[in-house]
């Protein structure tokens, strides 16, 4: 009996790999190497995107570009710092001069009054020449004291960084830093019953070394060595007010925040300017010397932030023009009390926009009031660039 070895192998042992099923498991194994490929890169595409990894890389990137790029100028905020806290520290106090006469420095130099002239209504003007007087903290400070002794208050002041050059310029490397900062103050006496504002450019050489923070920390607080006042100017005048306070009033509950237009207009023909404020649907007449709040219109409805007062309809008595929020041009028919009774009718075919400035006039010389209406626009609304930057000119058409 004859024996085949060969398949007797084939039959009883392992079977023989063909050469299609070989790249059939060849097939499968790169292809769940590359879905694992593809899984670790999305997982890893995921993760680096993540809204909080996307997050600490744009906080990195800007740590970053504040170190580099905008160095000089996160340097310039941190030495604006102090003015802008002596600022807040001056609205709070109940005595702002003894605030001022706080300021850390230790040296500050004036002018001496170089020339005056007198306005109209008494107003003077004077102007002081280079600084050559110079004070100590201390001797600074007695002299706002003396001030505020004799009964000067300040009222209120403005203090705003506008120049800055920081430290290591010049020749040698060394120069301190520096800004210029323009002040108003806004003083009052009045045992004397004088007005003054006061008006000049701080002139600030910043000391080295900052007293506060860690040495060299560019967090550290910056501290004024010495001021130059140039620039400087005082206004005063001595007598009662040109104005006074008449009138103080508010937006009511669901009324809109803002109250413009504020118009005045005699209605009733007196003599005397009744004050609008179509928003508020509000009317202020003078009644016996005092002003007497009343409603403007009789059908009021919800109005932007633009209306005109005229005879526009030509019967002789004043009409309010007005845009709705609808964006519809309305008028206000007037009577011959000087009221708006009546609902406001739709007067153009036209919607505007962001309507602000309305005005009028016979502009085509026919014997009626015409009207012009300006649009605002936001900038950069939707996206928009202007361009150029100076005389964009893409605002809504008037």
């Amino acid at each position: 009996m004859t024996v085949d070895s060969s398949s007797s192998e084939s039959t009883s042992g392992s079977p023989t790999a063909t050469p299609a099923r070989s790249r059939f498991w060849l097939v499968v194994v790169v292809l769940v190497a590359a879905s694992g490929i593809g899984i670790w890169y999305g997982v890893d595409y995921l993760r680096r995107n993540s809204p909080g990894n996307r997050a600490a890389a744009m906080l990195e990137r800007r740590e970053e570009l504040d170190e580099t790029v905008w160095a000089d100028e996160v340097d310039s905020q941190r030495h604006e710092m102090p003015f802008a806290k002596l600022w807040d520290d001056l609205r709070a106090a109940a005595e702002p001069l003894a605030v001022l006469a706080k300021i850390p420095l230790t040296s500050i130099a004036f002018g001496a009054p170089a020339s005056e002239y007198t306005f109209d209504l008494g107003i003077k003007h004077m102007r002081f020449d280079a600084p050559q007087r110079e004070l100590t903290h201390e001797q600074f400070a007695s002299e706002i004291e003396t001030y505020r002794a004799a009964g000067y208050v300040l009222r209120e002041s403005e203090w705003h960084h506008s120049q800055f050059e920081p430290a290591g310029r010049g020749e040698n490397g060394d120069a301190p830093a520096t800004s210029v900062v323009s002040m108003t103050l806004h003083v009052e006496r009045l045992e004397s019953n004088e007005r003054i504002i006061v008006r000049g450019n701080l002139h600030v050489t910043w000391k080295a070394e900052p007293l506060s923070g860690a040495e060299g920390s560019s967090a550290a607080q910056p501290v004024v060595d010495s001021v130059r006042v140039e620039d400087l100017y005082v206004l005063s005048r001595q007598g009662k007010p040109m104005f006074e306070r008449w009138l103080t009033d508010e937006a009511g509950v669901g009324e809109f925040a803002s109250g413009h237009p504020i118009l005045l207009y005699d209605l009733d023909g007196d003599g005397l300017s009744e004050i609008l404020v179509p928003r508020w649907n509000r009317l202020y007449r003078h009644v016996n010397g005092k002003l007497h709040r009343d409603k403007l219109f009789g059908r009021p409805r919800p109005l932007w932030e633009a209306a005109v007062v005229a005879d526009l309809s030509g019967d002789g008595h004043a009409d309010l023009a007005a845009v709705d929020k609808n964006g519809k041009l309305v008028l206000f028919r007037g009577d011959a009390q000087g009221q708006f009774p009546d609902a406001a009718t739709i007067c153009a075919d036209v919607t505007f926009t962001l309507p602000t400035p309305i005005t009028a006039g016979d502009v085509d010389a026919d014997g009626d009031l015409d009207l012009f209406i300006g649009q605002y626009k936001l900038a950069y609304d939707e996206g928009q660039m202007p361009t150029p930057i100076y005389d964009a000119n893409d605002g809504h058409p008037a």
